[in-house]
């Protein structure tokens, strides 16, 4: 890479202009020899070592490779440490991924710094002004003898079912990067927190301290507690048996912009440790334009790319700029990063959310969330609550239904999870820049055929089921432990009958006495010719969310306009818009009978 004159120009005159140091990243040509040299083997043993055993267990299911280190996870070289430490040059943060430094510099230092040969570019860290979540009064919430206030986001992403069935994050680690955390919360007495460090104190305090401002645990707390809190008739977070690692990496105390370098080191710490997810609900914005935001530029967006390749799933707000096109902040321009909108509880955007396009043309964000009036704790004491609004409440608990993906295929990869999200979100068949793929269905989503395998939850009782794999299936192998017999619905005698057989593109009747999960391995369905009869018919689903006005534009037959489902928890039926992978439904044919055609 060439050096960025236009960039050390603009630097240049931004120093001239200022009479402190400043923070930059100075980045470095090499690493102290060349690639492909016999040190370059030395140094990736050393690498390699360096890793935890759930770290490169991850990365080699991510990349396929046994030895799943490269160039990045190389150590920078000392001694180019050292000469800008004999400058005066006071470094903040190393980063091996980016091959560079943050340190500040002033305008006496600049100049001198880069004529020394073995600097490629310096670039300004990035920026961003903290916008806090606003709290509102919970009157209007939905209220649940379990969920307590936080029902309402729940039962929009349907993890309720999931919960029942067990899957609750247990096993994944997730990391989430934020102002700071009142880890003595009672939402939190029985979170599994693995680790933590504060890489704005250089300390492993995450919560306050004495000489901190009073809200540095307001805005971490927050978001923590709507993915790991657990306070039954309160507050349940949407993965909140994961295990988590927290990094302090904003310095609530100053009211200089929140800067990116802490962010990265952070990354680069959840990567060693073996995080499956990085929630992340701050961004970066100050110091890029809308040009920028192309996915390759902002370091902290490299960063989040270069964490999915590694397989960890990077889960990122889209900001609170408001509803202009291209507001997006960094990293969530990333094209390999799960990007989070914020949307109300009747699926419509919230104005604050920032939305898309990224300067390269794609559709941000991915998906959507509850970011409006979402049910959180908060730090006024060890046991208080409320709700806030902003992306940096819809985005953890779309990292929660990651985590629950995870949970019940721990096979998948970050982009195969991002995959099964947005294959079942509400606006799969229409995204936009407002918000994207639509809101997920985490139960539709798990149901998803990824890498030729699907789960669906069960829980105790009666349960409407479709299988979407292209392959026929004994009831004993699908579902073993169940009660009695499979039913299905025949048309024609409008009856339930028992069945041995489980075909594509038709639901069944299963009863159960425990909650669990049920898999089925072979080709994704990805499309449907069903024969339907006149009135009522029980029919599956492909492997992807489809809606009621897709299937009939592409139908030879009268469909009423709702379909309606089976709701497990509830044991009724509800009507609804859309058909998901896993799920069965019944429609009302009007008229004769004909085919019904689903495609994705």
């Amino acid at each position: 890479m060439k050096f960025n004159k236009s960039i050390l120009f603009l630097s240049t005159v931004l120093l001239l202009n200022c009479l402190f140091a400043e923070p930059y990243w100075i980045h470095f040509n090499d690493k102290g020899f060349e690639k492909a040299s016999p040190r370059e083997k030395v140094e990736l043993d050393r690498a390699y070592k360096r890793l935890s055993s759930r770290c490169i267990q991850r990365r080699i299911k991510s990349t396929g490779d046994e030895f799943p280190v490269d160039y990045g996870d190389i150590d920078l070289n000392p001694d180019y440490i050292e000469t800008l430490k004999s400058m005066k040059i006071k470094i903040r943060v190393k980063s091996r991924w980016l091959n560079a430094v943050s340190a500040e510099i002033d305008e006496t230092q600049f100049e001198s710094i880069s004529e020394l040969p073995f600097i490629e570019s310096i670039v300004p860290v990035g920026r961003y002004f903290r916008v806090e979540p606003t709290a509102f009064a919970e009157s209007d919430m939905e209220y649940h003898p379990f969920y307590g206030n936080s029902f309402t986001q729940n039962k929009m992403h349907n993890t309720p079912v999931l919960h029942r069935a067990g899957i609750d994050g247990s096993g994944v680690l997730i990391c989430i990067t934020d102002t700071g955390f009142m880890i003595e919360h009672e939402t939190f007495s029985a979170t599994d927190i693995i680790d933590s460090y504060d890489f704005v104190g250089d300390d492993s305090i995450v919560g306050y301290e004495p000489g901190d401002a009073y809200a540095t645990e307001s805005h971490g707390t927050k978001t923590l507690s709507t993915m790991a809190g657990y306070s039954p008739a309160e507050l349940i977070g949407t993965a909140y048996n994961a295990s988590y690692l927290l990094a302090r990496t904003e310095d609530y105390d100053m009211e200089d912009p929140i800067e990116e370098d802490f962010w990265i080191a952070a990354a680069e710490w959840a990567d060693s440790a073996g995080a499956d997810i990085i929630s992340t609900s701050l961004g970066y914005h100050d110091w890029y334009t809308a040009d920028s935001m192309d996915g390759d530029t902002a370091p902290i967006t490299i960063t989040a790319d270069r964490m999915s390749h590694l397989g960890i799933c990077p889960v990122i707000c889209s900001g609170n700029y408001g509803s202009s096109p291209s507001s997006l902040t960094a990293p969530g321009d990333g094209d390999s990063v799960i990007t989070i909108g914020a949307c109300a509880t009747d699926s419509s955007i919230v104005g604050f959310s920032s939305r898309g396009p990224t300067a390269d043309g794609r559709i941000k964000p991915d998906l959507c969330a509850l970011g409006m009036r979402t049910a959180c704790a908060t730090n006024s004491s060890s046991a208080s609550y409320g709700t806030a609004s902003g992306t940096s409440l819809s985005t953890p608990l779309v990292a929660g239904l990651a985590a629950l993906i995870l949970q019940a295929r721990p096979d998948l990869t970050s982009w195969q999870v991002r995959q099964a999200l947005v294959n079942t979100a509400s606006n799969r068949l229409t995204p936009n820049n407002d918000i994207g793929w639509g809101i997920p269905d985490i139960s539709a989503a798990l149901a998803c055929p990824v890498d030729s395998a699907c789960a669906i939850a069960i829980i105790r009782g009666w349960n409407l089921i479709s299988i979407p794999i292209d392959s026929d299936f004994d009831v004993d192998d699908i579902f073993p432990h169940r009660i009695g017999s499979v039913w299905h619905w025949n048309p024609e005698s409008t009856a339930y009958m028992e069945t041995d057989l489980i075909e594509p593109g038709k639901g069944y009747f299963v009863l159960y006495d425990r909650d669990t999960v049920v898999y089925a391995e072979g080709p994704p369905l990805e499309s449907l010719t069903i024969p339907v009869s006149s009135g009522w018919n029980c029919i599956g689903s492909p492997g992807k969310t489809n809606s009621h006005s897709n299937i009939m534009e592409s139908s030879t037959v009268g469909i009423h306009n709702k379909f309606y489902i089976y709701d497990q928890i509830d044991k009724t039926y509800k009507n609804t818009n859309v058909t998901n992978p896993g799920a069965g439904i019944f429609i009302l044919v009007i008229g004769p009978g004909g085919d019904i055609e689903i495609t994705d």
